[in-house]
Order: structure tokens, then sequence, then C-alpha cells
């Protein structure tokens, strides 16, 4: 029983994973297609906590928009080595929230990946122990 528990347990943090990457992935999505498109540089990579002291590198970009000079952390990135500083990039940016740049051409679709395989160890798991 402590197993099965153990299982579906696993199966739960892959389930949040993969939710907590699919909205705002969503929400990159909408503003590519309604969005502004701009060029922006990459002014350079700012540090991310995440888990156990890892950290991911967010590319800064600068770029303008309606006449005002913008510097925010791309919205999408989602690797870890960032971006060299000076490296032109296609933006798509809301005009209400122009502090939240999503990059037109990187893809949130690896972070997707890797939280399935919790969701499917942990589903598996459960299902084989549960058959016994």
């Amino acid at each position: 029983m402590l197993v099965l528990i153990m299982f579906l347990a696993i199966a739960a943090a892959g389930a949040a994973f993969l939710l907590s990457n699919l909205v705002p992935m969503v929400r990159s999505a909408r503003v590519r297609r309604t969005g502004t498109l701009v060029t922006g540089t990459v002014t350079g990579n700012d540090l991310k906590r995440v888990g156990n002291g890892g950290s991911w590198r967010i590319p800064t970009v600068g770029y303008t928009l309606d006449g005002h000079r913008y510097d925010a952390r791309l919205a999408n990135y989602t690797a870890n080595a960032g971006l060299r500083e000076g490296t032109a990039i296609r933006l798509a940016v809301a005009p209400k929230r122009p502090y939240r740049p999503v990059a037109v051409e990187l893809s949130s679709w690896p972070t997707v990946y890797w939280s399935l395989i919790p969701l499917a160890v942990g589903v598996l798991g459960a299902l084989c122990t549960g058959l016994r």
C-alpha cells in the first residue's frame, strides 16, 4: 500500500509540474498570435533559482514598443544556458503587458516533455502496484 501511495505522489507531482508549465505556454501562444511583433536585443541573463540550489539563466531583452523603451525577462525561455548578449531576437508583446515579452522562435515544449516523465512513472507504477 505504501508503494502505491508513493507512485500516486510521483504522478501528482508530475501532473502539477505539467500544469505549471502549460499555463505559461498557453499565455505565450496567445501573445504570439495577438501581440505586436518587435525586434529586441539580448541585454543580459538573469539567474532564476529553481529546485535544490539549481538555477536557469533567463535572458533579459531590450526593445521599443510604441515609442517607449523596455527591458524585461523573456516570459517563455526554458533552457539553462541563456542567450549571448547582443543577439537580436524577434518578440511578440501584448501592449497591455509590455514587461512580458515572448520570444517568437523559442518553445516551451521541452519542459512539458520533462514533466511527462514523473507523470508516466507514477501512473504506470501505480497501475502495476495496484494489479498485485
